[in-house]
């Protein structure tokens, strides 16, 4: 039964958050998972109880890590992106067009969302020649050839070169 157990257990009133933790077998490290497929995911994450949990966990953990569905994919990543201190997106290397990557960056940005990051994953990094990385997808126009953006510890952009 235990294993049915997870998020959805506590956002529909059935268990108490606390109780469907698991440890991960790393130290300091605790997962929830999903649990049952909820016939109104979306509902459940923009409910009163989401945003309780992790107030509740930012109490109890030094960090809190959410991970969703992709940004262009259901409505999901920007609801909770709204509920978090910062979005990492990460993006599949040479597999997600530039432009899916635009629109999730604005999608996370229209909801007023703070995006603290890009993650580029599975990159070859046996791969001979030279890439060619530029900030130029940020949808407000921030970012250059040249250049890249930081984020400082308050959570402002800032262009640098």
């Amino acid at each position: 039964m235990r294993d049915n157990l997870g998020l959805v257990s506590y956002l529909t009133g059935h268990q108490d958050w606390h109780t469907v933790v698991r440890p991960s077998g790393s130290h300091g490290l605790d997962l929830l998972f999903c649990g049952p497929i909820p016939p109104n995911p979306s509902e459940l994450l923009s409910s009163r109880s989401m945003g309780e949990l992790i107030r509740s966990a930012r109490e109890q953990y030094e960090f809190v890590i959410l991970d969703s569905a992709p940004m262009l994919a259901l409505a999901d990543s920007r609801i909770l992106a709204t509920l978090v201190s910062g979005v990492l997106l990460v993006v599949k290397n040479a597999m997600i067009p530039r432009e899916q990557v635009k629109q999730a960056l604005f999608g996370i940005q229209s909801v007023g969302a703070n995006v603290v990051g890009v993650a580029l994953n599975r990159v070859d990094l046996h791969t001979n020649g030279y890439f060619d990385y530029h900030a130029d997808c940020f949808p407000d126009g921030e970012g250059s050839q040249g250049s890249f953006l930081t984020v400082d510890s308050q959570g402002t952009q800032q262009q640098q070169r």
